[in-house]
């Protein structure tokens, strides 16, 4: 029988155990998954850059049209009525008179605040500022400031026709004389005092009503103040801050737009809600940073940092994860570790 030499054998076998340890080796290497990204050392920023970009606020809000409703006119002061110059079914315009009430003119005003103190120079208010916006749209030469003045004192004196005594501007204007109205005009809905009769403070002389449309927006809360326009088919219509539509033109425009005409036309039942896109007049420059990077927030009030120095910001909106701002000083970027910093 013939001998198999071990010897060879052996070093054979060694020789495939080696090549074996060496694939799995290089398969290992080569088949190896990467590191979980969990396990990867997490690397951190400090600090992110800003970026500028001019925003409109553009929105699409409820736009409603209503009517006003009577008002009922009292007599500032007793006395007896001396003249009556409206009749029922007339109208009264801002300025006119109303009546005589012991020879004294009373005088219909359209403000948007009503008097309630007399004019004197340095006195300031939203009843000031009122005044002298009716005062210009009448045509006196008045700074709608809401700080009466010279002019203001004039204007109101010459429109309840009286001076100090020698021809002059009183420095007291009295505001007794005025009835307010709640537009610029009004229709005579009735006229409940008679000629000669005698009134007291307070006693009814006649019911108006503000028969002129207007437009009221419902404003969100968050909106960023400033001028602000609707655009529709009929053109870019310039809108109140406050989102009350009083001009007859704009409201004319707004009912002949195809957005408008289209919307009653798909009314089945009177019922519905028409809303319109409202935008800046002019679009502001905002500046886009990572929520995290405000600190302090007080409502839309706020700051950041940018390389440990704190800016007051106003927050005007958020999208997919950003922040707009604005901050009165220019920055190009924010830090994000301000646990230590204080917004004052």
């Amino acid at each position: 029988m013939t001998r198999i030499p071990l010897r060879p054998l052996a070093i054979g076998a060694f020789a495939c155990l080696l090549c074996a340890a060496g694939g799995t080796a290089l398969g290992a290497l080569v088949l190896a998954p990467p590191v979980p990204a969990s396990l990867e050392t997490t690397r951190t920023f400090s600090s992110a850059p800003v970026e500028s970009r001019a925003v409109e606020d553009s929105r699409t809000i409820p736009l409603t049209f209503v009517t006003g409703d009577t008002t009922k006119l009292s007599a500032p002061f007793p006395g007896k009525v001396t003249a009556l110059a409206v009749s029922a079914g007339d109208t009264l315009e801002s300025g006119d008179t109303i009546a005589r009430i012991d020879g004294t003119p009373l005088i219909a005003l359209a403000t948007t605040t009503p008097l309630y103190r007399p004019i004197i120079n340095g006195i300031e208010g939203d009843d000031i500022r009122a005044l002298q916006t009716e005062l210009a749209r009448l045509g006196y030469s008045v700074d709608t400031s809401g700080v009466a003045d010279w002019n203001t004192r004039a204007g109101a004196a010459d429109l309840l026709g009286i001076d100090d005594g020698a021809g002059g501007v009183p420095a007291h204007v009295p505001i007794s004389g005025f009835a307010w109205i709640p537009s610029p005009s009004v229709a005579v809905v009735s006229i409940d005092v008679g000629l000669g009769q005698n009134v007291e403070p307070a006693g009814l002389l006649l019911t108006v009503a503000d028969s002129d449309e207007r437009g009221v927006l419902t404003i969100p809360k968050e909106a960023i103040p400033g001028d602000r326009v609707i655009t529709l088919s009929t053109g870019v219509l310039p809108v109140p801050a406050d989102g009350i539509i009083t001009d007859p033109e704009t409201v004319r425009a707004i009912k002949e737009s195809e957005q408008y005409t289209g919307f009653t036309a798909t009314l089945a039942d009177g019922e519905g809600v028409f809303s319109v896109p409202w935008s800046l007049a002019s679009p502001i420059n905002a500046l886009v940073v990572p929520p995290s990077s405000l600190f302090g927030i007080v409502g839309a009030e706020a700051c950041v940092a940018e390389n440990g120095t704190v800016h007051k910001a106003r927050i005007i909106g958020s999208q997919l994860g950003q922040s707009y701002i604005t901050v009165a000083d220019p920055i190009s970027s924010v830090d994000l570790d301000t646990e230590d910093l204080v917004c004052q």
